[in-house]
């Protein structure tokens, strides 16, 4: 049978190997196409899974869909059922497991099914995606695949694109200013609110049939395309051209414009046109913004004829504060002159004193007056720059060194830079860069307690016929907040305008500066941070003067001279290196005295150096100890040495090093290349000084010409001891406290110091161990003698005063005689008794016990007021009504400074205060009062206050009953 099928099929049909051919073909493309869908499976970035009835789990997933759901691998994905991978509830609120059937019915029924589910990952949160399930056959068996997409992403977009759609149309329809936009063609496509507002068209009148010719005036359009023809070169034709050509260029396009409203009436606008463009640049529409500024026109047109009025109110107002500062400086003229003459007249001392404060007070509104007379030239338009050939080292060296003094005695470093490369002759006005210089540096030396000032010139531009400079003044002062950096060159504003600023002036210093700083062409600034000091600078445009002769031939005479600069501040060292290098010196530079020792040893041996500059005063080792260590040294001794010095010296006196010469700071760098050459010209080489005798106290007869340093921090003893010295004949110098007395001796030398012990923030005792010290580590200083002024006459206290390096003492109160004794014991001549003498015996009460409580019952001896008035002099003011004025003001200050200690417990500031009246009331004879105070001091220095407030009731009795004696005194000196 099989035969006669074989047969029959080969009769019929293809045989068996045709057929096992065509199988083995259908299996192979069968296989390829099964590869094919593996690779498009496994690799998709959709999450794939295979369903099969008839309980719908999952047979087969892709990586993405184990990635999307978060298993673990295949195998645990398809071990999940759709229950297991969605919540309980779809996002419309039918539950998953009603709904997924149905999904699945229809997929198999259409064969194909998309819908939105709401999934869930393993243990994760739940996700938003697409589901397309399609209807697939696998070896006879009908199931479905899925494919899951995420769209969390997706529908967050579109949420935020609705959103910004919306805040777009938002904008648009509450903007404040008219929008309108076209298409290319000019066919208007969007009209907001605002323009149907400002031009009274509805948006459904203009959009998609009329273009903005509509509301415009035609005479305007036909302006302006005549008017962009000749801006851009090419021909633009009125009409819608005229308002898009400028942006079709990439070109700014806002312009002014009066729209038309649909009544009629005009409206004056600023239009802003952007032409709208695709990603490839294309142009597909234009957007315009208008502002309505007719309100602004008209506010504008009101303005300038307020401005023109103003000006016209202002320049009256300029030309009568020029006649009225004319007139005031007549009679001030008078009186400065007058006040002139009287000081070359026969004068005492106190009224030359009053002299002098007259013309100081003067000479002050005079600067005041020429401010507003300048600052009123200046609005008038009438002041013109002079144009004079001039040279600017001297202008700026005459401006600089009018501070030289003030700045010394403030302690401060002033220095002055200007580089050689800048042309000193100049043309231009000279006076009127001086005056700005001098602003700025009174400015900053007024505003710096501590520290430096620096002023320097750099050039900024130059051309053939031309120079631009730029000069700053820096200073370490108080520095200005940032918001008072333009407010300062204001008229009559300052940085601090309170009134109770620490620093006075008319705020109109800066204000002229800058009006002279514009006339020269140029500008001015400021940097400056509180606390850190501040920078003022300008610019100004000078003409340049032809080269002369010696500008273009240096000094041949410091050519290649090797000269050592010795000075710890590294603004000296630019300004002296600079100069030296400009002759064509071979400058090195020292910052201490030991790097100077240093260098100098060094060159001796090789190639020394020929002259050296040393500053006077700087740490650790000054001016002065290091020129006597130089003379000291046999290898440099022959050295010649030039000393810069900012307080002057005198160079005769004892223990001053042999040094050739003396250079005043800031530095003139003319008077500095005088001394330098006069140095190298001469060659000169002094010999080593030895060590000089001790120098003899002056002689009697000199001794009353003596300066006197008095430290004394009570105002009454002060002044009382002030005059006292006054009728011995006495200069004297008086300062508050011991700091202030330290730093006097570092700057002068006196001849006797008068020290009171107890003083505010540093006492009698400390700082005559400073001074002491001070005299140990300088070489050749004299000891001055100091006499302590002390309300304790104790046994002891004479030994404290003695052991703190004190040479004598003497007791408050103290009359003329004692005072004159005792200074005239250490100002006299040495002789073989008085050389070792011990401290004189002053008269001295013995503080005792007994005596406190006759000085309480007596209360006031007024035999202290006798001695007092015996030291008025003929033509003065009444001394005794001004010392017992003073003590009036400044001992009820301190009777509330004790009330306050005692209430707040606080024993220190007790004592000290108590100690001050007391020395006070003493002087004066308030017995009571003092004796009070003494009490309150001792229980102030034993922190034992439990007997204070009784005391101080006590105090307050006995004080109260001298301030009334004071008062009846007073007004008899007032009626007699």
């Amino acid at each position: 049978m099989m035969e006669r099928h074989e047969q029959s099929g080969a009769a019929s049909g293809p045989t068996s190997a045709e057929q096992a051919i065509a199988r083995q073909q259908y299996e192979s493309s069968l296989r390829e196409s099964e590869e094919k869908y593996r690779r498009l499976f496994e690799s998709s970035r959709d999450a794939i899974m295979i369903l099969y009835p008839p309980n719908w789990n999952f047979i087969a997933c892709n990586p993405a869909t184990v990635e999307l759901f978060g298993a673990r691998d295949e195998a645990h994905f398809t071990s999940l059922g759709p229950g297991d991978v969605s919540p309980e509830y779809q996002p419309d609120g039918e539950l998953s497991m009603v709904k997924a059937p149905k999904a699945i019915e229809a997929a198999m029924r259409e064969g194909f099914h998309l819908f939105e589910w709401m999934h869930k990952r393993v243990g994760g949160p739940n996700f938003l995606a697409t589901v397309q399930l399609t209807r697939i056959t696998l070896k006879g068996v009908e199931g479905l695949q899925a494919t899951v997409r995420d769209i969390t992403e997706q529908r967050r977009a579109e949420t935020e694109l609705r959103a910004y759609s919306t805040f777009q149309r938002a904008i648009l329809d509450n903007a404040g200013y008219a929008i309108i936009s076209c298409r290319p063609d000019g066919i208007i496509q969007l009209f907001n609110p605002a323009a149907e507002a400002l031009l009274g068209y509805k948006a459904d009148e203009l959009i998609g049939c009329q273009h903005p010719g509509i509301f415009h005036d035609p005479a305007e359009v036909v302006a302006r395309a005549r008017q962009l023809s000749e801006e851009l070169g090419s021909t633009v034709e009125p009409g819608f051209d005229v308002f898009v050509e400028k942006c079709r260029r990439n070109l700014p396009n806002e312009h002014e414009w009066t729209y038309i409203r649909k009544d009629g009436t005009r409206r004056t606008v600023l239009l802003n046109v952007t032409a709208l463009r695709d990603t490839d640049g294309k142009i597909t529409g234009y957007l315009g913004i208008a502002s309505d500024v007719t309100p602004l026109k008209r506010t504008a047109q009101e303005l300038l004829l307020a401005k023109e009025a103003a000006e016209a109110a202002s320049r009256t107002k300029s030309q009568f504060l020029a006649n009225m500062s004319h007139e005031i400086r007549t009679p001030m003229n008078g009186v400065l002159g007058m006040t002139e003459l009287l000081l070359t007249t026969a004068l005492d001392t106190r009224q030359r004193h009053l002299t002098r404060t007259i013309q100081q007070s003067g000479e002050s509104l005079l600067a005041i007056i020429n401010d507003i007379l300048d600052f009123s030239k200046i609005e008038a338009g009438k002041l013109q720059l002079e144009q004079l050939d001039f040279d600017l080292q001297d202008t700026v060296d005459n401006a600089v060194e009018l501070f030289a003094t003030p700045a010394q005695r403030k302690g401060l470093e002033l220095t002055c830079h200007m580089p050689s490369s800048i042309p000193r002759g100049l043309r231009g006005d000279p006076i009127r860069l001086r005056q700005a210089l001098l602003n700025l540096i009174s400015n900053a030396l007024k505003f710096t307690t501590a520290g430096e000032i620096n002023v320097r010139i750099d050039l900024a531009n130059e051309t053939d016929t031309t120079v631009t400079l730029r000069f700053a003044v820096k200073d370490s002062g108080v520095g200005i907040p940032p918001e008072a950096h333009q407010r300062i060159f204001e008229a009559f504003s300052q940085a601090d305008g309170t009134t109770t600023r620490r620093f006075g002036g008319t705020g109109l210093g800066l204000t002229i500066v800058k009006e002279l700083v514009a006339l020269m062409q140029g500008q001015i600034g400021v940097e400056s941070q509180v606390g850190q000091g501040s920078t003022f600078w300008f610019t100004a445009v000078f003409e340049r003067q032809p080269l002369t002769a010696e500008d273009q031939h240096p000094e041949h005479a410091l050519l290649q001279r090797r000269i050592l600069v010795v000075d710890d501040t590294a603004a000296n060292r630019e300004i002296l290196d600079d100069h030296l290098r400009s002759w064509g010196a071979i400058p090195a530079l020292a910052a201490s005295a030991s790097d100077a020792l240093a260098q100098l040893r060094a060159a001796a041996a090789r190639q020394p150096f020929e002259l050296a500059i040393l500053d006077f005063q700087m740490p650790d080792m000054d001016g002065m100890q290091l020129a006597q260590a130089i003379r000291a040294d046999p290898q440099l001794a022959t050295l010649p040495l030039l000393m810069l010095t900012s307080v002057g010296y005198d160079a005769g006196a004892p223990g001053v090093p042999a040094v050739d010469g003396w250079v005043t700071k800031p530095v003139r760098k003319s008077l500095l290349q005088q001394a330098v050459l006069g140095l190298l010209r001469t060659g000169h080489r002094p010999p080593v000084r030895r060590p000089e005798a001790a120098v003899s106290p002056p002689t009697a007869t000199a001794a009353r010409s003596a300066r006197l340093l008095l430290v004394e921090d009570t105002p009454v003893n002060r002044e009382v001891a002030t005059g006292m010295l006054d009728i011995l004949g006495y200069s004297v110098y008086p300062v508050e406290n011991g700091r202030l007395a330290l730093e006097a001796v570092v700057r002068e030398q006196f001849d006797l110091i008068l020290m009171d012990c107890q003083m505010p923030e540093m006492d009698g005792f400390a700082a005559t161990a400073a001074i002491r010290q001070q005299e140990r580590q300088s070489e050749g200083r004299r000891r001055t003698p100091v006499i302590a002024l002390t309300a304790n006459a104790m046994e002891g206290d004479r030994t404290r005063c003695l052991a703190a390096g004190m040479d004598d003492y003497l007791a408050k109160p103290f009359t003329v005689a004692q005072l004159g004794a005792i200074l005239t014991h250490w100002l006299a001549p040495a002789t073989a008794d008085n050389a070792s003498a011990t401290p004189s015996a002053t008269p001295a009460r013995n503080s005792t016990q007994e005596d406190d409580h006759a000085a309480a019952d007596a209360a006031i001896d007024k035999t202290a007021w006798k001695a007092i008035q015996s030291l008025q002099r003929p033509g003065r003011p009444d001394f005794l009504a001004k010392v017992l004025t003073t003590y009036l003001n400044d001992s009820r200050m301190l009777v509330e400074e004790i009330r306050a200690a005692v209430e707040a417990q606080d024993s220190g500031s007790l004592a000290k205060a108590a100690h001050r009246l007391k020395s006070s009331s003493a002087q004066l004879g308030f017995l009571a009062t003092a004796a009070h105070c003494k009490e309150l001091e001792h229980l102030g220095h034993l922190a034992h206050l439990d007997d204070a407030a009784r005391l101080l009731v006590e105090l307050t009795d006995a004080h109260q009953a001298a301030c009334t004696t004071i008062a009846a005194e007073l007004r008899s000196h007032t009626t007699t």
